[in-house]
């Protein structure tokens, strides 16, 4: 004969369940992925947990200004319960500099798993470290009906995103790679070119010869492989007199179109010194540099003297700097997609055998109030310690162990109480029958007294709910 039981009902809080990705939503995935061949493998990072990534490891990426897009396949799921809303999210970043302003990076979502159905949101900022970002849908977007779980087994989700070409302040050192149309000076050691691309070292340095004249050398330089746009370029020179008593002029020099161009005069000292001077537009025609220019320039130094001494001026260094905006496609990097599902969980149902004990608390509280003149005043504001104390014991019964058994009796229990909500008692009749009603789980404890058979005791502790 069966043991008659008690039951215990609750419609628990609203629970989240993560979603990651399992798979490429088929001629979906536009994206390049780095660290994983499959793109969905590169942001599937649920292994660290939420809002969290391995980052740089693996990511899907975009560097060009078209808009392109992934989709993500998402595993189906056997819950049951309301869902209130689905959340997609996304951890990404512009790499290195911020998107240009006609960037886009937008959360997307396919309910019916296809490339054409897809909604979108916003538009998001991206900054230059991994972030955050999210988007909701409080109902199916596809028919503004609220979720089921159908649909969740048939959403894809991901983003899509571009990258504009913008300009990126840069610099480009070019030194001398070969002599130029003039090689006047002498040098101390190799050609005048590779003295003039030394940087500092003594032993290669050029000088000037013993009349008092104006020399100049100069030299080619390297045709560079990058482009953008030129803002100015300068030529750099190290120089210095021998004779404190020399009066000595150095000038930077470029040749371009045929023509040489000069700097300011610097005058010498006897230690060794850096000099520039910036040409912000092509003096050859007046107009912005471009980089072809540079295939036809060349850089050097001209030295003036009146001092008629042998090796009266030195020079160390030459070279020139080109300042310009880098054309560049910032890679936006996504390395993390995934989906929360909000959702109330259908109402628990848990059984007990009834107690072998039951008491009931019905303190009342009262409070006091004494005033000056030595009268007091009463007041009963509630019945706050109504109570239910009940102890019984679960036991195993004949049968095949189904969610009857004791020890998923107790695991029943317990997860109620760790979620706090409301239990409606129900099941006592006659006298006992003042135990039914709508309590809250105050402490509920259990002591195992045997394994075979499986035995426990428990004790249940219950505060009215309408206090």
């Amino acid at each position: 004969m069966a043991v008659p039981t008690f039951t215990l009902t609750q419609q628990q809080q609203s629970v989240n369940v993560f979603i990651f990705p399992n798979g490429n939503l088929s001629g979906c995935t536009d994206l390049t992925p780095y660290g994983n061949s499959n793109n969905w493998d590169c942001v599937d990072d649920n292994y660290w947990g939420v809002q969290r990534s391995d980052e740089d490891t693996t990511y899907v990426y975009n560097n060009i200004p078209t808009e392109l897009s992934d989709l993500y396949e998402l595993p189906n799921q056997s819950l049951s319960g309301t869902i209130n809303y689905i959340q997609v999210y996304t951890r990404a970043k512009s790499h290195l500099h911020n998107q240009g302003e006609t960037g886009i990076y937008k959360i997307i979502c396919s309910p019916d798993s296809t490339c054409t159905n897809v909604f979108k949101s916003g538009d998001k900022n991206l900054v230059t470290n991994y972030s955050n970002y999210s988007y909701v849908w409080s109902t199916n977007p596809d028919d503004s009906a609220a979720w089921e779980w159908a649909d969740v087994d048939a959403l894809c989700i991901g983003l899509e995103c571009s990258s504009p070409t913008i300009g990126v302040s840069s610099t480009l050192v070019l030194t001398p790679n070969a002599a130029g149309d003039s090689t006047e000076l002498t040098p101390s050691a190799n050609t005048n070119w590779e003295c003039a691309a030394s940087f500092g070292n003594s032993s290669t340095i050029y000088r000037t010869g013993a009349v008092a004249n104006t020399l100049t050398d100069l030299y080619n330089i390297a045709n560079p492989s990058v482009s953008g746009t030129i803002s100015k370029i300068a030529v750099f020179i190290q120089c210095k007199k021998v004779h404190s008593s020399a009066n000595v002029l150095a000038r930077e020099v470029i040749k371009i179109g045929g023509t040489e161009y000069t700097g300011d005069d610097n005058t010498l000292t006897t230690s060794a010194k850096w000099y520039s001077y910036e040409w912000e537009l092509n003096p050859d025609d007046s107009s912005a540099w471009e980089f072809s220019d540079i295939n036809d320039l060349q850089i050097g130094v001209e030295i003036e003297y009146e001092d008629t001494s042998a090796w009266n001026a030195a020079c160390y260094t030459v070279y020139a700097i080109v300042y310009y905006d880098e054309d560049t496609n910032p890679e936006v990097r996504t390395t993390q997609c995934y989906a929360k599902v909000n959702y109330t969980p259908d109402a628990i149902e848990c059984l007990l055998n009834k107690p072998s004990k039951i008491s009931f608390n019905h303190d009342r509280n009262v409070k006091m109030l004494n005033f000056w003149d030595g009268t007091r005043e009463v007041y009963d504001l509630s019945r706050n310690s109504k109570s239910i104390v009940m102890t019984g014991e679960e036991f195993f019964q004949k049968g095949s162990c189904t969610i009857g058994c004791p020890c998923e009796r107790i695991k029943c229990v317990r997860g109620m109480g760790l979620d706090g909500s409301s239990v409606t008692v129900a099941g006592f009749t006659e006298i006992r029958a003042l135990a039914n009603g709508i309590y809250k789980i105050r402490s509920f404890g259990w002591k195992k007294i045997s394994d075979k058979p499986i035995h426990f005791d428990w004790i249940l502790e219950l505060e009215d709910t309408e206090l």
